[in-house]
């Protein structure tokens, strides 16, 4: 509650956190149109990425991932004796992903705060 006093107490902070309040209705609009980017490029990254993250190389007799834990596109992408196929999880624990849009929408918002993107762009 101290700081709410001094709010009321300091003129300077008392117009400034008015014009805060004030700018919020102003700001629906725009928080709005940037949900929906986010929305329009989640959907493209669910349609274009979808299950890609899963595909890894695996060893043709045992079975088992390559030591470095690599993508794959095709058989050609992976070492002798490795083919590529799908795996059950994605990276980062299963939070970095583009099969669906909750999660791919994750993934755009993470790209554009610049927290973490690094770790997507070098899967994608």
């Amino acid at each position: 509650m101290r700081p709410l006093k001094t709010i009321s107490s300091v003129q300077g902070l008392k117009v400034l956190m008015g014009a805060l309040l004030s700018s919020i209705p102003l700001l629906v609009d725009t928080l709005i149109i940037l949900f929906g980017f986010f929305l329009v490029f989640s959907i493209a990254g669910c349609q274009l990425l979808k299950g890609l993250l899963k595909k890894r190389c695996f060893n043709i007799q045992t079975g088992r991932l390559i030591p470095d834990d690599s993508f794959c596109s095709s058989t050609a992408d992976c070492p002798g004796g490795y083919f590529c196929g799908k795996g059950n999880n994605n990276p980062n624990k299963n939070t970095t992903n583009f099969d669906n849009v909750m999660f791919s929408f994750l993934a755009v918002f993470q790209s554009v705060t610049l927290e973490g993107w690094s770790d997507i762009q070098v899967m994608v």
